[in-house]
């Protein structure tokens, strides 16, 4: 089965390294044929430069993985007078491009995919004809993390230590967001079902509204069993709730 990965990623140049590194250590199991990554960059154009990921560390990871970018290319005052975020557009122009994906998840910026999901995820899959599903997730605190200031090359920041103290399980589902989920490609495209936008992050969660469409076609998620993700705090985070 063929994974399509949507990496949001917004203003978080630091953190997207460690998000990247966890989906290319889990091609090199999975095969990197497999996976497919779109990164759905919502920055907004006054700060691209700023705020522009690494050139380095793209030139490395585009050499090991299949790797593509969406532009929202909007500037503050553009997303003020839309009211909101199209984040959600890039994100469904990404589904609609890579048709042999078979499932396909979020990912956010900040966070990171935990060592075996893919397998896991493929698994439940092609045992049960469930349209999604979802894992639980670890949490781990970002700032806290001793390798963070000390990463001085590419690849260090993953597999993160899930007995180091800034790592706890996170009991599920009281805290699930649609990251966490996977879900049937043809069960979004087949049913029509679109990510909202324009839409604001504080105060719409994007995730919410997909969740609850999906919820709406297919009813409840049922959980996969396994860990899905690490989920990043930290303080350049829009929310911790």
């Amino acid at each position: 089965m063929n994974f399509h990965i949507l990496l949001l990623y917004y203003r978080r140049s630091k953190f997207i390294n460690n998000a990247l590194s966890s989906i290319l250590f889990e091609s090199s199991y999975y095969g990197v044929d497999r996976i497919w990554t779109t990164v759905v960059d919502d920055t907004p154009s006054d700060f691209k430069e700023e705020y522009a990921i690494n050139n380095d560390s793209l030139e490395y990871f585009c050499e090991r993985m299949n790797l593509e970018f969406i532009q929202v290319g909007d500037s503050l005052e553009q997303k003020q007078n839309q009211g909101g975020s199209r984040m959600g557009w890039g994100m469904q122009e990404a589904v609609q491009q890579w048709d042999p994906a078979d499932l396909v998840m979020m990912l956010c910026d900040d966070d990171c995919i935990y060592k075996g999901f893919f397998g896991a995820a493929k698994d439940y899959f092609l045992e049960n004809d469930s349209p999604w599903a979802y894992g639980y997730a670890m949490e781990y605190d970002a700032d806290n993390d001793p390798v963070w200031p000390e990463l001085d090359e590419l690849g260090l920041f993953y597999p993160i230590d899930t007995n180091a103290p800034y790592c706890k399980s996170v009991p599920a589902p009281n805290h699930l967001d649609i990251s966490q989920v996977v879900w049937r490609r043809q069960a979004q495209l087949d049913f029509e079902i679109e990510f909202p936008y324009p839409i604001h992050p504080k105060k719409e969660p994007l995730d919410y509204w997909f969740y609850k469409a999906m919820e709406e076609y297919h009813g409840n998620c049922p959980p996969i069993g396994t860990i899905a993700q690490y989920k990043g705090l930290h303080s350049g985070q829009v929310s911790k709730s």
